[in-house]
């Protein structure tokens, strides 16, 4: 019996998952194939699809990417959720040894992946425990790096002496798509056409997943130029995250959601920071003076209350995004900045600051206290005592 195994997170499972599982069953000699969802501690930390949200995603998208024979040797495993901790290969493949004996075993990955196998651990027990099947991604060069020529024969003799050699390269190339890539197309309000089967988008827009329903609040209760603004600031901060080593991921979601507290209206912010005792720095002298400075706290305590966000990185980043703190995060800095520098300021001086922000993301946010405190003092409006503070500090 010869039994195909693919593990990964699939969150989300996209287009390139289904073309090289479809291409392991058509040209390996498989009886069986188990897809191992890999299992994540419950948190509510960023839009992760669960364990079981994941399982549903891959049975619809198979449903509409494999048929007959194919579909039917084919099954979800759940192995990963009945294991405590971190699972890792060269253990899944004891235990499906343990539930096949006699069977031998191929064990599917990407080409990236293939790049990156002997860092797996225990990599050289996986190798005496199934035969490698990789799948090349376009653009990655893997095929080349392997030193391997074309697509040798799977079936009977062929399978043989291609496990002697350890791996199996399917023929041609494979969608170079990133499940992360999608989460942060979603948190940016960016399509995802034909990266996704239409059966698994469909269930990711109906249970709000990766930060759809997030977007979708937003869509709903800012105004059009409000809601404009937060996609800009999103797609920039996920840029400047990549740009300084920050957790994109988090950024692009902090960004999404800084501006919550906007959807109500000064005196409606004013009696929610009553109600919930929001905790703001001189609240009541922002309240007398300046009521709008408090929509950033508001902003973080809704998204933690009504939106489960409990990273303490992504509400630190909304809270501290318009008057800042005299102790900052990189991501702090980073919506800081991306909220005063996003593509929708017209203001004079905008472009520059972009431009600095990539340079210097310290430089960039004295250059944005500097341009925050001068509109401010331009237009006769109260100075909160922080941002003096803050001048003091980075000047």
């Amino acid at each position: 019996m010869n039994i195909l195994i693919y593990g990964g997170s699939f969150d989300p499972p996209h287009a390139g998952h289904f073309a090289l599982l479809a291409a392991a069953l058509r040209e390996a000699p498989v009886d069986r194939a188990y897809i191992l969802p890999s299992a994540r501690p419950a948190h509510k930390r960023l839009p992760w699809a669960s364990f079981e949200e994941r399982a549903r995603m891959l049975r619809a998208g198979l449903a509409k990417r494999l048929a007959g024979p194919a579909l039917k040797k084919t099954r979800v495993s759940f192995y990963e959720k009945t294991r405590r901790g971190p699972v890792y290969t060269y253990q899944a493949l004891a235990h499906f040894r343990r539930l096949h004996p006699g069977a031998r075993f191929y064990l599917l990955i990407g080409g990236d992946q293939y790049a990156a196998f002997k860092t797996w651990k225990k990599y050289r027990r996986v190798l005496s425990q199934a035969t490698l099947v990789v799948g090349a991604r376009r653009g990655d060069g893997s095929r080349r790096a392997s030193g391997a020529s074309g697509s040798p024969a799977l079936r009977a003799g062929g399978a043989a002496r291609a496990a002697k050699a350890g791996a199996i390269w399917l023929k041609g190339v494979f969608p170079a798509i990133s499940s992360s890539e999608l989460r942060l197309a979603f948190l940016r309000g960016e399509k995802t056409a034909g990266k996704i089967p239409a059966a698994v988008l469909s269930r990711i827009q109906r249970r709000g997943l990766y930060g759809l329903a997030w977007l979708q609040r937003q869509r709903r209760r800012l105004d059009a130029g409000r809601f404009a603004h937060v996609i800009q600031v999103s797609r920039l901060a996920g840029s400047l995250a990549e740009r300084y080593g920050a957790d994109r991921e988090k950024a692009a979601a902090a960004a999404l959601l800084h501006d919550a507290g906007r959807s109500l209206t000064p005196p409606r912010m004013i009696a929610y920071a009553r109600r919930h005792k929001i905790k703001a720095p001189l609240k009541e002298q922002i309240i007398a003076r300046c009521p709008i400075l408090l929509h950033a706290y508001v902003g973080a305590h809704m998204a933690e209350t009504e939106m489960g966000v409990s990273d303490p990185e992504i509400l630190s980043a909304i809270r501290r995004h318009s008057l800042g703190d005299l102790r900052m995060s990189g991501l702090d800095k980073i919506i800081f900045v991306a909220d005063a520098a996003s593509e929708d300021r017209a203001f004079a001086g905008a472009a520059r600051l972009r431009k600095i922000a990539f340079q210097n993301i310290d430089r960039a946010m004295r250059e944005t206290v500097k341009m925050k405190l001068a509109y401010v003092k331009s237009q006769g409006g109260w100075i909160h005592p922080l941002g003096k503070k803050l001048w003091r500090k980075i000047r």
